[in-house]
């Protein structure tokens, strides 16, 4: 990412009433929807390329970096519909998609990335990946870069994001309040605002900062490693979600002793899961500490 990019946007919290109070939201965040293209990867070289390959099939010239991510936006058919009117969308995409699969092994994670996934997983954070890049394309790209197994579930192939985001907070029984969408382009935070949930933007992808900021995203990271350190501010201590069951019959309740509280007596518990409701971890905790079946 160009430097004057981080100069204009400066990083870091954006909110203009009390940057401590999104701080803090951060801190809260248990679940994120996150953005490929851009967000967790760099696949500018190839998606230029490909691009260019069209626009240069039609009679067009090719763009520089700094002219694609001036006109670049989603929906797609927007974007071509400004340098090829007229021109039949569905045939763009398949020239644009042949050349793209010749050159997607330049796709490279973006700085940061496995300690981002690593450490968002060793805090119990539920990921999803929320792209409008074409599902094969990223089945390819996320087994090379072995981070797949990091995702929940995988929306892949949504041109417009908006469509989907109350589905996945609902089907996946996600809080607003606990829940953000991390992109790169303006359509990421629209998609976030229409969800109802925190919108973070990154720096390091297709929308340069003066396109981003005024968007009004809750908050601005120049990558990777700044969202991390935010994620693990220690404005206030992130609480460790736990269950434990108090289970009785005629009177008598079960209790177990445990090396988890020095040897004393206490009920059946422990911590939930990554990707589990509370009466599941309940349910597994007691059977495994008492072999009850709930």
């Amino acid at each position: 990412m160009e430097s004057r990019d981080l100069a204009e946007a400066g990083g870091g919290v954006r909110r203009f009433e009390d940057p401590r109070s999104e701080i803090f939201r951060l801190t809260m965040l248990r679940n994120l929807l996150l953005d490929w293209s851009g967000t967790l990867v760099d696949d500018m070289p190839p998606v230029i390329g490909a691009t260019n390959h069209v626009l240069e099939a039609h009679g067009r010239r090719p763009l520089s970096r700094e002219e694609f991510r001036t006109h670049f936006r989603l929906p797609f058919a927007e974007f071509y519909g400004e340098f090829l009117p007229g021109v039949p969308f569905d045939g763009l995409e398949d020239l644009f998609r042949r050349r793209f699969v010749e050159m997607q092994d330049e796709v490279m994670p973006l700085p940061g990335l496995r300690e981002f996934l690593d450490f968002c997983r060793e805090t119990g954070r539920r990921l999803f990946l929320l792209s409008s890049v074409r599902r094969e394309h990223f089945d390819v790209q996320a087994e090379r870069l072995g981070v797949a197994e990091y995702f929940e579930r995988c929306y892949a192939g949504v041109r417009d994001k908006r469509t989907v985001v109350g589905e996945i907070l609902r089907s996946h029984g996600l809080q607003c309040g606990e829940t953000a969408f991390v992109g790169d382009m303006i359509h990421d935070v629209e998609t976030a605002r229409h969800g109802g949930i925190m919108s973070i933007a990154v720096l390091t992808g297709y929308d340069r900062a003066e396109k981003l900021v005024p968007a009004s995203p809750d908050v601005v990271v120049s990558s990777l490693h700044e969202l991390r350190r935010l994620l693990e501010s220690d404005i206030h201590a992130r609480p460790v979600p736990a269950v434990g069951a108090l289970i009785s019959r005629g009177g008598k309740f079960l209790m177990v002793r445990t090396r988890k509280w020095g040897g004393k007596w206490g009920i059946p518990g422990g911590k939930i899961e990554r990707g589990e409701s509370a009466l599941d971890a309940v349910c597994r905790e007691v059977s495994e500490e008492t072999g009850v079946v709930l």
